[in-house]
C-alpha cells in the first residue's frame, strides 16, 4: 500500500481517478473519490490491526501514525499548489505591465542606441514575453507536457526504493495495493 500512495496522489493531481492501477476500488459501493485518502486509511486501519495483535507496540504506533499523517500532509500541498492559480487581473496587469514597459522601451533606448534600439527592443519583448509565458505552463506542475514535473519517474523511484527496503525483511511489493 505504501507504494500505491504517490501513485494514487500523482493520478489524483491530474484528476485521473479512473481506478487502473487500482481495479479492486471499483468493487467498493461507492468507489473512494479521494484515493490517496483511501489509501492512507487502508494503511492506517492495518496499523490499528497490527497494535491490537501485538506486532507493534503504542511507541511505534505514534511513529507510524506521523509517518500516515504525512503523507496527506503531502497530499494537502500538492492540491494547494494545484488548486492555487494566478488571479486574471493579476495576469492581465502584468501582461500591461510587459506592454507598457515595452511600448517605451524605444523611446529611452533611441538617444543611446540609434539604429540599434529597434532589434534591442525586439530582443527585450522576447525576453519580456517569454517570462510570462513560461510562467503561465508552470502554474500547473503535475501534467504530462515537457516543463511539468516527473511525476512518473519520482513513483518509479519511491516504488524501486520501498521493495528495497521491504526485501531487506523478506517481503516484495510488485502489486501496487
Amino acid at each position: 500500500m505504501i507504494v500505491a500512495f504517490p501513485e494514487a496522489l500523482r493520478d489524483h493531481l491530474r484528476e485521473d481517478d479512473d481506478f487502473e492501477m487500482f481495479p479492486e476500488l471499483e468493487q467498493i459501493d461507492p468507489p473512494p473519490r479521494h484515493i490517496p485518502a483511501y489509501i492512507a486509511d487502508l494503511i492506517y486501519r492495518r496499523v490499528i490491526g497490527w497494535k491490537r495483535s501485538g506486532l507493534i507496540d503504542g511507541d511505534e504506533l505514534r511513529i507510524i501514525d506521523t509517518e500516515v499523517r504525512e503523507l496527506m500532509e503531502i497530499c494537502g500541498g500538492c492540491e494547494r499548489i494545484r488548486r492555487t492559480r494566478l488571479s486574471p487581473s493579476y495576469r492581465l496587469f502584468v501582461r500591461h505591465c510587459i506592454t507598457l514597459y515595452l511600448c517605451t522601451l524605444p523611446w529611452g533606448l533611441v538617444e543611446e542606441f540609434n539604429f540599434w534600439t529597434v532589434p534591442m527592443t525586439v530582443i527585450m519583448a522576447y525576453f519580456m514575453i517569454g517570462i510570462e509565458v513560461i510562467a503561465h505552463s508552470v502554474e500547473e506542475p503535475f501534467g504530462l507536457d515537457e516543463d511539468d514535473l516527473d511525476l512518473d519517474g519520482l513513483c518509479i523511484t519511491i516504488r524501486s526504493t520501498v521493495n528495497e527496503i521491504l526485501d531487506r525483511f523478506g517481503k516484495q511489493t510488485d502489486n501496487p495495493t
